[in-house]
């Protein structure tokens, strides 16, 4: 299994920035405090609006490349997937695993029990609720064994 700072790092910088754009700016704040990520205001003028940010993001992504945090990572990725509750939902339903509206607080050990076939099946039936690079965000979370084999071209 991925750790979770792998599997954002592993996102690309792109997806990162949606990923942390995705919890709330209180959170975001406490992403930034945890590594001395300081909101700095620019010497030679202003800034676009979200230039600032983007640029915290940027530098956090390569505080989490240079020293892995897991906890934070851990943090990132279930804020995101608060986001994410139709491709939740539509996995626990497939999986059969009781739930309101994508959140449960039953076993989800069948996701490391997957074996490839069902994963397949897993994935051609979120691919109506998410794109791939979402489902291959949480397959790794989730720990759906050999899930990197699926998304290879």
């Amino acid at each position: 299994m991925s750790t979770y700072a792998t599997i954002l790092i592993s996102a690309g910088f792109d997806k990162f920035v949606e990923i942390v754009n995705a919890s709330p700016r209180q959170a975001k704040e406490a992403y930034f405090k945890r590594h001395s990520i300081r909101a700095k205001s620019s010497g030679s003028g202003f800034m676009k609006p979200g230039e600032k940010m983007k640029v915290r993001i940027e530098k956090l992504f390569n505080a989490l490349e240079q020293n892995s945090d897991d906890e934070l990572g851990e943090e990132i990725l279930r804020a995101w997937l608060l986001s994410k509750r139709e491709l939740l939902a539509h996995a626990l339903d497939f999986l059969e695993i009781p739930h309101v509206n994508g959140l449960t607080e039953a076993d989800l050990t069948k996701f490391e029990k997957l074996n490839g076939r069902e994963s397949k099946k897993l994935l051609a039936h979120l691919k109506n609720a998410a794109t791939e690079d979402d489902i291959k965000i949480y397959f790794s979370f989730m720990g759906v064994p050999n899930s990197d084999k699926l998304f290879k071209n």
